[in-house]
């Protein structure tokens, strides 16, 4: 919690039971995620909708994201090939479900 928001719970401006869903929503977005795919999830969101830059060869450290429908990928149109592999830029975008999962959280201002 960051510090502003620990001095509200400490002065009663923020209740406990709200305090122990916000964990427990942390706790299962960290524990089904990765903190990669959750910072890129973080980023995606605050960026939409014009995307980040990712290579295709690193996809399947967004496997996750993928499977779950909250990240699609496109291809920018260029083409780079490089002994024989595909070097080629994709961007990364966030879908509404995604940002409808972030934004459930209650934790979209992190």
């Amino acid at each position: 919690m960051c510090p502003t928001c620990h001095s509200r719970v400490t002065k009663g401006k923020i209740d406990r039971k709200s305090v122990r869903l916000y964990k427990l929503n942390l706790r299962f977005a960290h524990d089904k995620y990765s903190q990669l795919e959750m910072d890129i999830l973080f980023e995606l969101v605050r960026v939409a909708p014009a995307g980040v830059y990712w290579m295709p060869v690193m996809l399947i450290m967004l496997k996750r994201l993928l499977d779950s429908g909250f990240i699609v990928s496109r291809h920018t149109g260029v083409r780079i090939r490089s002994s024989g592999m595909d070097q080629s830029p994709i961007t990364l975008h966030v879908t509404d479900k995604g940002s409808k999962f972030i934004n459930e959280l209650g934790i979209a201002e992190l």
